[in-house]
């Protein structure tokens, strides 16, 4: 890799200055950037010291280039940056809320209370202090410093289990670290001196959770999870402000680096995330930010990991026919939470990566501070958004267990995902084998994403519908939830396309209490002469259990459902999904409003299709078309065990281990 991709540290600039920065302040030679150094705290501390300010996701030097570019390359990001400062002018900072009682839902009457609401520190105070840089106008350094100063003023920054050191900490610290860094010269002395105290008090707590000197740093070890990311973080940043002022933050540095270690260490080079979409981004920001602005100081590059060159491609993977649009397997949304373009910029940059750029193109225009700050940061003109013309239209995340399929790179195209992998991670759902179908951007079959949360949701211990193995487009054996022991996990054992057929294959076995056998494939049957505009989907599942169970097809309907013997219409605004049940026989079919003792989602829709009886082994084969406005349901037959799809016929292997074949 060459020093410019290397050292992109501004990358949004110049190439030129970028360059330069490669000899200038904190450069270190490639070899210095590997997991084998080793530094003390004070080397940490010396190098942050030696850097000048400002030190934070850029020196002085480029932001002098900074100040030229927003007058040329940069001056439409700077124009949003300073709107979006311009509308918050006259907006101030909350006044405190104290914590309430059962502020954490699933701890009823504790005094725990995360204080979500202080978040909006670490997402408001930056772009002020940047636009306050920039353009001499005192109103803006006014804006700057009364959110900066307010959150001095509150006791708790968390309560209870999350007291300072969880989220509302960590987005408090990383903001007002921004601006003690960037604004330094402006402040007032008595202002420096209030800041510092503040980062150096709350500094320590969160240091101290992060070595478990206190008992409230949950999440130390916890390398996977999308808190270490946001704390960690927010200790590094933290430490690089204060270095030279504050003695000793060298070792909180050097902690946070210890903690991204390992937090890098574990993430698959394929760079999907188990967290699912939403939550991806939440803790992308985090981590990408940490890595950024620390980045000349630390003993690794994080910018060599596999994961990092390859996360795009998750994002792209599971989104619907529109970038918009994401595949919301766990908790969250079917969209974005966080600021995901930026993001993508600067990965674009530092990779040197068109498909990234392009999908950063493609995602919706926001206009928040947080997102224009990061935009006029990261943004690099110089690299082309591209997609390419032979990019396939599917891939299959195996290490993580994912999986997304389209028809086309068109907007109104159809998206099929799958969700393998392991039962139980944070934000998970009990849903392994579980499927989302999309047409021209309405779910045909959905998921609720996240529910109302209340005692036992995170652990799992109370079931709740929206966690519920019956919650989702899954198989249920004997009226059970999947298992939720550390050995629940499924494996994307297949994925190929030939002659037209995308072919799908996730074991299940180990998911499922009394389970011998549980796989599920997924068959896209791509559009062609004599298939509807979408084309169709086939959905195989094999079961074999030791007793005998009640098994049940259950299905997450997007709209209206109706029912007629083996057959189903899922009715949306602008498509239609028919669906046929092709094995086995005598099934029986309902629509149920949500199933369970604890319904957490509004108007839920639950088609469930159950095997009579029970029996140790069954085979639900279903028939899934999409159909666009005025078209029709083809014929569906079983004939001579293949299946029959007007003129087409597909025939699957009798294991289910082996690719189904069309005969015609």
């Amino acid at each position: 890799m060459s020093d410019i991709r290397r050292w992109p540290r501004f990358a949004a600039i110049l190439m030129a200055a970028v360059a330069a920065l490669c000899g200038g302040t904190g450069a270190r030679a490639a070899a210095e950037k590997s997991s084998e150094v080793q530094m003390s705290s004070e080397q940490y501390e010396a190098r942050i010291v030696a850097a000048g300010r400002p030190r934070l996701l850029f020196t002085q030097a480029e932001l002098d280039k900074l100040r030229e570019a927003i007058k040329t390359t940069h001056k439409e990001e700077w124009e949003r940056l300073k709107a979006a400062a311009d509308r918050m002018l006259d907006e101030d900072p909350p006044e405190y809320r104290p914590p309430r009682v059962g502020g954490d839902p699933t701890r009823p009457g504790t005094l725990n209370d995360e204080m979500l609401w202080q978040r909006t520190f670490g997402y408001r105070i930056p772009g002020l202090a940047m636009v306050a840089l920039l353009d001499p106008d005192p109103k803006y350094f006014e804006a700057a410093r009364k959110w900066a100063l307010k959150p001095g003023e509150y006791e708790y920054w968390g309560a209870g289990v999350f007291d300072g050191t969880d989220l509302a900490a960590a987005h408090e610290l990383y903001g007002i670290s921004l601006a003690y860094d960037w604004l330094y010269d402006r402040w007032s002395p008595e202002d420096r001196e209030r800041l510092k105290e503040i980062l150096a008090q709350r500094g320590k707590v969160m240091y101290e959770a992060a070595v478990g000197i206190n008992d409230r740093g949950w999440w130390k070890h916890t390398w996977r999870q999308n808190h270490a990311w946001c704390n960690y973080g927010a200790l590094g940043v933290t430490a690089v402000a204060l270095a030279g002022d504050v003695p000793g933050v060298g070792e909180w540095l050097k902690t946070a680096d210890y903690g991204f270690e390992h937090i890098v260490a574990e993430l698959p080079d394929e760079g999907a995330y188990e967290e699912g979409v939403p939550y991806w981004g939440y803790g992308m920001e985090s981590l990408m930010r940490f890595i950024t602005a620390c980045r000349p100081y630390l003993a690794r590059d994080y910018y060599q990991s596999e994961y990092l060159r390859h996360t795009h491609l998750f994002r792209i993977y599971l989104a619907g026919p529109e970038m918009r649009q994401v595949a919301n397997f766990g908790d969250g949304p079917d969209r974005d939470w966080h600021s995901i373009r930026p993001l993508m910029y600067r990965l674009a940059s530092e990779y040197r990566n068109p498909l990234a750029q392009w999908l950063a193109e493609h995602l919706p225009d926001r206009t928040d501070l947080d997102t224009a700050l990061y935009d006029l940061l990261w943004h690099d003109p110089t690299v082309p958004a591209e997609r390419p013309a032979d990019l396939p239209t599917w891939h299959a995340f195996k290490a993580t267990g994912f999986a997304g399929a389209r028809t086309s790179w068109a907007p109104d195209c159809l998206t099929l995902h799958l969700r393998s992998g392991k039962v139980n991670v944070s934000h998970s759902h009990e849903d392994v084998n579980n499927f989302l179908l999309n047409a021209a951007g309405e779910w045909l079959l959905r998921d609720y994403g996240y529910g109302e949360v209340g005692p036992g949701y995170f652990s799992k211990d109370v079931s709740y519908f929206s966690n519920a193995t019956a919650g989702h487009n899954c198989l249920v054996i004997g009226g059970r939830d999947q298992r939720t022991d550390d050995d629940a996990v499924g494996v994307i054992t297949d994925a190929e396309e030939r002659g037209g057929l995308l072919w799908l294959r996730s074991d299940a076995s180990a998911c499922y209490e009394g389970a011998e056998s549980v796989a599920r494939e997924l068959v896209l049957v791509r559009p062609h002469q004599g298939t509807g505009r979408w084309g169709y989907v086939l959905v195989r599942d094999l079961a074999r259990t030791k007793e005998d169970e009640t098994f049940e097809f259950m299905l997450q309907p997007g709209g209206e459902t109706t029912v007629s013997g083996d057959t189903f219409t899922i009715t949306c605004e602008k498509a239609r999904l028919f669906g046929k049940v092709l094995a086995p026989s005598g099934v029986t079919m309902e629509v149920l409003p949500g199933i369970g003792e604890h319904v957490n989602v509004k108007n839920p829709r639950t088609l469930r299709i159950a095997a009579p009886g029970k029996a140790k082994e069954v085979e639900f084969l279903v028939a899934l078309i999409p159909l666009a406005e005025g078209e029709e349901a083809p014929e569906v037959t079983l004939k001579e065990g293949a299946v029959q799809i007007g003129a087409d016929l597909i025939a699957f292997s009798a294991d289910g281990k082996a690719a189904p074949e069309k005969a015609r």
